[in-house]
């Protein structure tokens, strides 16, 4: 699959709320997640505000990268920030 192809329209999710159910988590771990680890999210200025997205495909590299520095970290943010 060429770069074109990889960051098409289903390569992108937008807003917050998308974003953490892609990631598995809460939207508040998700946000955590961008400050403390450099969750990869893009802020776009629009005419309307600001809009927040991400690419599946750099989500899915972040997630490969954390898990393999720090096993289990991102589980025991979200537990964390999401308690039973």
């Amino acid at each position: 699959m060429g770069p074109s192809q990889a960051e098409g329209p289903s390569d992108r999710l937008d807003g917050w709320k998308d974003i953490a159910t892609y990631v598995g988590t809460s939207v508040g771990a998700a946000q955590r997640w961008q400050r403390e680890l450099g969750l990869p999210v893009h802020r776009i200025r629009a005419a309307g505000g600001p809009v927040l997205s991400a690419s599946k495909r750099e989500l899915d590299a972040w997630r490969t990268a954390v898990e393999q520095a720090t096993p289990g970290l991102a589980q025991r943010i979200a537990a964390e920030m999401d308690p039973p």
